[in-house]
């Protein structure tokens, strides 16, 4: 199938004298958009009725970027615990993964136990996202498998995008420095939407602009909060225990749940969603 599954199946009963399969599969298709998958079953006594589920799939997926689309978690650590150094503060690890996700702001707030101005939080976000450049410059690169899912996605019909809570010049750093700009038709990152993850806003304008619901979008993820707000989006996640243990992301009940990216393809995730329904 070129699409996945991601929402619950519709459903009807007709009797089987009044129509024949492919009759049904025709009549089904009105009812699904262009890429769906239709299952027939003969049911009820004397196996007289035909039960016809038509599946809604999902037409794009929306990547997280920080520790989802790159894994640069341990540099984001490194960089976050040397800017709060730099300033005479102290910030552990745990704590910065605790808060992986949320707006920078919120990190400001904690690192200087004060409520920092916009004018000086975009100063000192800059200052620490510099650091981080500099620290993961030599290390960039696509997570093992992704590359093939990209392209395999691709191949098949389904949109791409990225809702990030990463600055500009942090995505402008990773797709051009991976040359994956191209293979994207919606880009979202800090600057143009207001609430941070776990709110849902940067999925729900992704898939504004992508021209979908977003039942039709699977978003993938590695953080708590980044889950919460795909959920909150009404859209499934997909969450990957790249910087998260898989027993903390599994309290969060993502829709799949899974170790690495390689092997990873279009049609294993469908099967994956379709047997969660």
């Amino acid at each position: 199938m070129a699409d996945m599954l991601v929402r619950s199946e519709i459903e009807l009963s007709v009797p089987v004298a009044e129509c024949h399969i492919n009759a049904a599969q025709e009549a089904a298709s009105y009812l699904t958009t262009d890429k769906s998958s239709i299952q027939i079953e003969i049911v009820g006594e004397g196996r007289n009725w035909m039960s016809m589920k038509t599946m809604r799939m999902a037409k794009a997926y929306i990547f997280d970027m920080d520790g989802t689309l790159v894994d640069n978690c341990a540099w984001h650590v490194k960089a976050w615990r040397a800017f709060a150094v730099r300033h005479g503060r102290e910030i552990t690890e745990r704590q910065i993964l605790e808060w992986m996700g949320a707006p920078s702001a919120y990190y400001m707030n904690r690192i200087f136990d004060r409520e920092i101005q916009p004018e000086e939080c975009a100063a000192l976000t800059s200052e620490k996202e510099s650091l981080y450049r500099e620290l993961y410059a030599p290390h960039l690169k696509l997570p093992d498998g992704l590359g093939d899912l990209l392209s395999d996605a691709r191949s098949q019909g389904v949109k791409l995008a990225i809702a990030t809570g990463g600055s500009i010049d942090n995505v402008d750093f990773v797709l051009d420095g991976l040359r994956i700009r191209d293979l994207f038709e919606v880009i979202v990152d800090a600057s143009q939407y207001e609430r941070g993850k776990p709110a849902p806003d940067c999925y729900l304008m992704a898939a504004a602009r992508l021209g979908l619901d977003p039942s039709e979008c699977l978003v993938f993820e590695d953080a708590v909060g980044g889950v919460r707000a795909a959920k909150a989006a009404e859209m499934r996640v997909a969450a990957i225990t790249a910087t998260l243990p898989r027993e903390v992301l599994a309290t969060e009940h993502p829709d799949i749940l899974f170790d690495s990216f390689a092997g990873l393809k279009a049609n294993l995730l469908n099967q994956q969603l379709e047997s969660n329904q």
